[in-house]
């Protein structure tokens, strides 16, 4: 008798879109350290035209230690939230229904969504694959979390996107992964347990 197949096509979409969220983590995390010296100027140059007051140089290291914390927090709230939205919605269904991703790059409020696929993506791959490689499959996630923040650190370098006019694209790149795995998770399979 012949081995059932263990990398069937279905299982290799779902990881793709599975992985291109969860990207999504590590980009965030590491796109603006490289890019703060370029940022900060523009920090400073905005506060001063809506109100005239130039920061000091504390008041800009709140602005923009909050501003790098704030993913954080986000991220707390996104991971705690992910158990229930998973139970309501089902992982599949939640990553495609509660889709922050997209909004949450316009608005930058990226941590929640983030703290969900951290949750869901390695619920959902862990769920969807056979047991003889479930360990290896859910490994994924942590290989494409640091692959993001790898290329996210090295994209926002002032060599690359890190100068004063080119920032603002990584911010537009933070997109991308989001928009991908939406795509991909159309033709993605919700899993029996949640059904």
């Amino acid at each position: 008798m012949a081995k059932p197949k263990v990398f069937t096509k279905e299982l290799i979409l779902t990881a793709l879109a599975t992985g291109s969220g969860v990207v999504s983590f590590g980009w965030n995390t590491g796109c603006l350290n490289s890019a703060q010296e370029s940022i900060e100027p523009w920090i400073i140059e905005s506060y001063h035209h809506r109100t005239g007051i130039t920061l000091s140089h504390y008041v800009l290291t709140f602005i923009w230690s909050t501003t790098i914390a704030i993913f954080a927090i986000g991220g707390a709230i996104g991971v705690f939230a992910a158990s229930p939205v998973s139970r309501r919605y089902g992982r599949r269904g939640d990553l495609l229904k509660a889709k922050l991703g997209i909004i949450a790059a316009a608005f930058m409020v990226l941590g929640i969504e983030c703290g969900l696929y951290a949750g869901l993506c390695t619920m959902y791959l862990s769920e969807v694959s056979p047991k003889s490689i479930r360990g290896m499959i859910g490994s994924l996630t942590g290989l494409c979390a640091y692959s993001g923040l790898m290329v996210a650190e090295i994209v926002s370098t002032p060599k690359m996107l890190g100068t004063d006019s080119r920032w603002p694209l990584i911010m537009v790149i933070a997109a991308l992964p989001s928009v991908t795995q939406f795509m991909l998770l159309q033709f993605c399979h919700e899993i029996p347990r949640f059904l």
